[in-house]
């Protein structure tokens, strides 16, 4: 029982971290603040519903065995759903496999989008033309002026 439950914290904090990161990858721009919300909207009221599932079970002395193979129906449903899930387009592109990006970009957003994605992730894929910054850049005076209120 122990290992089970440490098992699962570390498959709830791992995918706690990496959902939301998947959810900005995969999103249009214009509704990804929306879908992680409805992420974290959603992980609110799992857990709500596992609290109110629990109550009628509270009085049998078996109900951690009820509780179980209740929680097995999104398990299953969250491996099937990662079958189908495409992968990262930024991810793809990343790694060099251009082809599998524009295969998974029209997937995700259509056909008629593939070359505008393509042409964001190739410019952010330049990178930034601000200079690098260290840890002690934050204690410069350059950055009193935001922090430091003056009367």
């Amino acid at each position: 029982m122990i290992i089970g439950r440490l098992l699962a914290g570390i498959g709830i904090g791992v995918s706690s971290a990496i959902v939301p990161l998947y959810i900005s990858e995969i999103s249009p721009t214009e509704i990804r603040g929306t879908l992680g919300s409805v992420n974290q909207l959603f992980i609110c009221i799992g857990i709500l519903a596992a609290l109110v599932a629990g109550l009628p079970l509270a009085g049998n002395p078996l109900w951690w065995r009820s509780m179980f193979g209740v929680a097995l129906i999104p398990s299953v449903l969250l491996a099937l759903g990662m079958a189908f899930s495409p992968e990262s387009p930024r991810w793809l592109y990343q790694q060099g496999r251009i082809s599998d990006a524009e295969v998974s970009i029209r997937r995700l957003y259509g056909k008629e989008r593939v070359s505008e994605v393509m042409r964001d992730l190739a410019a952010a894929g330049q990178g930034s033309t601000e200079p690098e910054a260290g840890w002690f850049d934050l204690f410069s005076s350059r950055y009193w002026k935001s922090t430091y209120y003056h009367y």
